[in-house]
């Protein structure tokens, strides 16, 4: 299940989790699958039928005495998502950590800070976290505004796995414009991916899920601040591991191999930064034009996109076929390969540099001026979100929302 239709959940099977120690990987649970990774082991979790049972048990139930869970919207590797009403009649929506890890305090953090990390981006394109508790059952949960629209890969998926240049690129636009604020404010995502990009009914694109982020915790804290959260002051949250990179002990990273920069798939924390995230942009609209991942695994996830991620540079886009060449001008491929080079050093330094080389390759691959096509996007967009209303009057205000469309977007800055 790839649709979704709020901030957070991650519903496919491809994504990591690594548990990396001086020398092994510690594995547990059903479903997982072990494989010899430099004298490591590595672990790949399996979404199992049983986890959405357990889930859909939940349908149905009041939480807290408040929210009414109406709706199951996506199970992940480590959250269930739900659709609830609250009790005065207010929408929302509900992310509750699984039963499994409810016992490991480093899973416990990495799904509580997200309650926390989102709220520091400063952008509207990070959705933030409304509250953060725990139930009655003492399974930590997150409350968010509840979006209408779909993930970039439902998108991708329903366009036969190829979005055209135009949308690929503009939607794009809005991603590195959210992560330029997150950088600047100490954040770096480390799981961008079309799962983790939503276009809203509103043409805007919401980047998802900062519960695996890194988080720059020498600033001083403020209002909303991870150490000030109610889940930190409860006791449930404390600095793991891995936000310390003197500490040896085991750290826990999370990922997707497919979308992974080579620095996080080696595990060097101390390399990753705003760069990594632009490497994993860079995969993303490599994947969105080409429908096809950067490396030539087998799949998404697992093992061998680990291990491609961590010891091959990436191939250009130019090496996807006659068809893609075809269709993505040499400007676009060059961006792309700037993007995704293997040293860091050599990709664009920031989202923000990085969103305008995006621009200027987009202005030499289209017909028309970039912000009539942005206009144009947007507009085309707005269209095909917009919730249908069922009322003969409510759809004629429909219809012509959607006909003014492109006019109101062109009045915006």
């Amino acid at each position: 299940m790839t649709h979704r239709e709020v901030l957070g959940c991650s519903t496919n099977e491809d994504e990591c989790v690594l548990a990396i120690g001086a020398n092994r990987l510690d594995v547990e649970g059903p479903g997982v699958q072990h494989r010899s990774l430099w004298g490591h082991m590595f672990q790949t979790s399996i979404l199992r039928a049983s986890v959405s049972e357990r889930a859909l048990a939940r349908l149905g139930t009041v939480v807290q005495q408040k929210y009414r869970i109406v709706r199951l919207l996506g199970v992940g590797g480590m959250a269930a998502v739900y659709a609830a009403t609250h009790r005065n009649g207010h929408r929302v929506a509900i992310k509750f950590l699984l039963e499994r890890f409810s016992n490991d305090p480093d899973i416990c953090h990495f799904f509580s800070r997200e309650a926390c990390v989102a709220n520091q981006v400063g952008h509207p394109g990070a959705v933030p976290v409304l509250d953060d508790d725990v139930d009655e059952e003492g399974c930590a949960f997150l409350i968010m505004p509840l979006l209408e629209g779909q993930t970039l890969r439902t998108r991708w998926d329903r366009a036969n796995k190829r979005l055209p240049i135009d949308e690929a690129s503009v939607l794009m636009l809005d991603v590195l414009d959210v992560l330029a604020s997150a950088h600047g404010n100490g954040i770096v995502h480390r799981d961008i991916k079309p799962e983790n990009l939503f276009v809203t009914a509103k043409a805007n694109v919401c980047v998802l899920d900062f519960g695996i982020a890194r988080y720059d915790t020498s600033r001083p804290p403020r209002a909303g601040d991870l150490r000030t959260s109610r889940l930190a002051r409860a006791g449930e949250l404390r600095a793991p591991a891995e936000l310390d990179p003197q500490v040896s002990t085991v750290r826990h990273l999370f990922g997707t191999p497919a979308f992974m920069p080579p620095e996080q798939a080696l595990g060097e924390l101390t390399a990753i930064g705003p760069h990594s995230d632009c490497w994993a942009a860079g995969a993303t609209l490599f994947t969105l034009l080409s429908g096809q991942f950067v490396h030539r695994a087998s799949s998404g996830g697992g093992p061998e996109a680990a291990l491609h991620a961590a010891t091959r540079p990436a191939r250009s886009l130019a090496d996807t076929g006659a068809e893609t060449v075809a269709k993505v001008p040499e400007a676009m491929i060059r961006f792309i390969d700037k993007s995704l080079a293997y040293d860091p050093r050599n990709r664009w330094p920031s989202a923000r540099e990085m969103r305008a080389g995006l621009l200027q390759a987009l202005e030499d691959c289209l017909d028309e001026p970039v912000a009539h096509a942005i206009q144009r996007i947007r507009a085309e967009l707005v269209a095909e979100l917009s919730p249908e209303e069922t009322l003969p009057g409510d759809r004629l205000r429909h219809y012509a929302r959607l006909f003014t469309a492109q006019q109101m977007l062109r009045k915006e800055p």
